[in-house]
């Protein structure tokens, strides 16, 4: 969400407002492994001159990247405005964007992506192979502080990549003597050659402190916020003066930078940056602080909502991030920006979550995450939310991952009774219950269920909502050995292309165990699915998926597989059709079957599922009313249960 300014900043290179010492010996060097590459690599480390020497060089499309830009979405959407491609019919971020785009590269398009370093993020590395091996007329050249981890190999050994690095763009004597400086104890190296050896510390101690009056304490401001603008310094310092400060600081090669090419967006040069805010941090941090939360507050009201949640986080106004994610959580889960919403949420304390009403949004967001450990702090961390009604769609996960499939069901069928107040929540709900019911055996009921979200959104729904409505769907009809289940794969698969976050087995099991029994090697991803993962508290999901496995498998391995499932079985209160389920893979691979199913041939089949509904949490009157029965035949049929099967009680009956 950062304002039209900013990314403006972004896509140009920078302007030194200080002259450039010419370099045309690099410039022919960037043109002859231009004019034979598809990438060409720029790396050394901070002060060697990449971005100075690419700035001259380039005059196409340009990116400065920094750590906000993992996140897919905004990573692509820059590159297209960068090149000049916006319009594409696939959401930013998914592969289908990244195809489409790189079928529309222009020929002679050169795109250059500078401070690489920054983009850690897996997925991005994945998606930009796929650009440069499409086999378009693209030019990409990346400056980094380190190699990037793309797999280049193809184009290397194709004589299609070209490394440069910081011995390349080492001034020679020549160069060093134009600017009047020795290059002997550089080594050529640019930043040395022009701070002539200092240190970090000594420009802070030094240079810093001996600025004129003003200047320094406004570059200790301005080393807060990654860029800025006369308003928003006049806004943290409260004063009117920022653009006059600026007008002095545009004659320093060492500190200013022009982002925009314009003279209204600037930073600082990194690691003078860096050095400030260490500065700060050591000697004045509530200072520090204070700049933080000015500038949080700056851009909230203008609308840079998720520099504002940084800014906040980084100052301990903790408060006000809860505030900004309140607000924005429905707008950020839409579009999908997962990994951000879970790297901020992480980061508040038990103390902000106290009262919050952000707490009953989250810990459903936890909950489809598979983030059961941050869902049970939330709850610790908050009374509210331990004193809500059982309407809370959060809460309907909790019976089915103690094994109450029963309760679960009852739950979940009371609360989509009930008008919920969103469509987001709406939807929840029905994959919470659709996902109970699928592990109770009722795989059409389960999938009628997910059919009912996409109606309850004016558009189309989220894609971490399709990814789970297919996934329920797919694994539906591979049950029912129904001839849709790869149409349902290859949904799924669509819809993931557009998440932000690379989905776990725990984010969003249905869709994993699916892919994988729709993938050349069933047996080899399942067990990668069970063993990775364990499915952390949900025993039921963990036991349905080794019981999958054991299927797969047959032989000796399918049956340790299945005592693993009887494992996580054992003490379960109410497990219904999942028990079913479990001793007709025992049967397929030649295992024994369990209790409940050795018992058939004393019980009736209406007191089999009395049995069932006996062992969860409800009361024999709730039974009566699941079951349409009066609560005196309930109680026959449990009487009658306990005499077939030797059992003084209810406490007594085990699966």
């Amino acid at each position: 969400m950062e304002s039209a300014d900013l990314v403006a900043a972004k896509l140009r290179a920078p302007v030194s407002l200080a002259p450039l010492l010419p370099r045309p010996r690099i410039s022919a060097l960037l043109d002859k492994a231009a004019a034979e590459s598809t990438v060409v690599l720029l790396i050394g480390p901070s002060g060697s001159g990449k971005t100075a020497a690419l700035s001259q060089w380039s005059t196409g499309a340009w990116i400065t990247l920094d750590a906000q830009d993992n996140d897919p979405i905004q990573f692509w959407r820059y590159v297209a405005q960068a090149i000049g491609a916006p319009g594409n019919s696939h959401p930013p971020g998914s592969d289908a964007f990244v195809a489409e785009l790189a079928s529309g590269i222009a020929p002679g398009t050169g795109l250059v992506l500078d401070e690489f370093e920054h983009v850690v993020a897996r997925g991005i590395h994945r998606q930009l192979d796929l650009l440069v091996s499409a086999g378009n007329d693209l030019t990409l050249v990346i400056g980094s502080r380190v190699r990037p981890p793309l797999r280049l190999d193809r184009l290397l050994l194709a004589g299609r990549l070209t490394s440069l690095s910081w011995t390349d763009l080492r001034f020679s004597p020549e160069e060093a003597e134009l600017l009047g400086r020795r290059v002997v104890d550089s080594d050529g190296w640019p930043a040395s050659v022009a701070l002539q050896g200092r240190e970090t510390d000594y420009l802070v101690e030094h240079v810093w402190a001996e600025l004129a009056a003003g200047l320094g304490e406004f570059l200790l401001v301005a080393a807060v916020p990654a860029r800025f603008d006369v308003a928003l310094m006049n806004a943290v310092r409260g004063t009117s003066d920022s653009d006059v400060l600026i007008d002095r600081l545009r004659r320093d090669e060492v500190f200013l930078i022009s982002d925009d090419g314009r003279g209204r967006w600037y930073r600082l040069q990194r690691s003078f940056r860096e050095a400030l805010l260490h500065r700060l941090e050591t000697t004045a941090p509530d200072r520090l602080v204070a700049v933080r939360r000015a500038a949080a507050r700056w851009h909230a009201t203008s609308g840079d909502q998720e520099e504002a949640i940084g800014l906040a986080l980084a100052a301990g106004d903790f408060s006000s991030a809860v505030r900004l994610l309140d607000d924005g959580l429905d707008v950020l889960y839409r579009d999908g920006r997962l990994v951000s919403l879970e790297q901020w949420l992480v980061a508040l304390p038990d103390t902000a979550l106290a009262d919050s009403g952000l707490g009953r949004r989250a810990l459903s967001l936890w909950c489809e995450l598979g983030r059961f450990s941050e869902r049970d702090r939330w709850i610790d961390a908050t009374p509210s939310a331990r004193a809500i009604g059982s309407d809370e769609v959060w809460r309907l996960c909790l019976p089915r991952e103690r094994g109450d499939l029963t309760l679960a069901l009852r739950q979940g069928r009371q609360l989509l009774a009930t008008a919920l107040p969103s469509p987001q929540s709406a939807s929840q709900a029905r994959i919470s219950v659709a996902r109970t019911l699928l592990l109770a055996g009722f795989y059409a009921e389960s999938a009628a269920l997910a059919s009912e979200i996409p109606p309850l959104w004016s558009g189309e729904p989220p894609a971490p909502v399709r990814v789970a409505l297919h996934g329920l769907r797919g694994l539906a009809a591979f049950l029912q050995l129904d001839a849709e289940v790869q149409e349902e794969a290859a949904a799924v698969r669509a819809a993931l292309h557009e998440c932000q976050v690379r989905p776990s087995a725990r984010m969003m099991p249905e869709a994993m165990i699916l892919l994988a029994l729709d993938s050349a090697d069933p047996a080899g991803e399942l067990a990668r699915l069970v063993d990775e993962s364990g499915y952390g508290n949900d025993l039921t999901m963990g036991a349905f998926a080794t019981l999958l496995l054991a299927r797969q498998l047959g032989g000796t391995e399918a049956q340790v597989r299945l005592a693993a499932a009887d494992a996580l079985l054992t003490g379960c209160p109410s497990l219904l059709g999942l028990v079913d389920f479990r001793d007709r893979i025992a049967a397929e691979i030649g295992a024994p079957v369990s209790a409940a199913t050795s018992v058939g041939e004393t019980l009736s089949e209406r007191e089999l599922i009395v049995l069932q509904y006996l062992r969860s949490e409800l009361t024999l009157r709730e039974i009566a009313e699941d079951l349409f029965l009066s609560l005196n035949t309930v109680k026959t049929h449990a009487r009658n249960i306990y005499r077939k099967l030797d059992v003084s009680g209810r406490h007594e009956l085990s699966r």
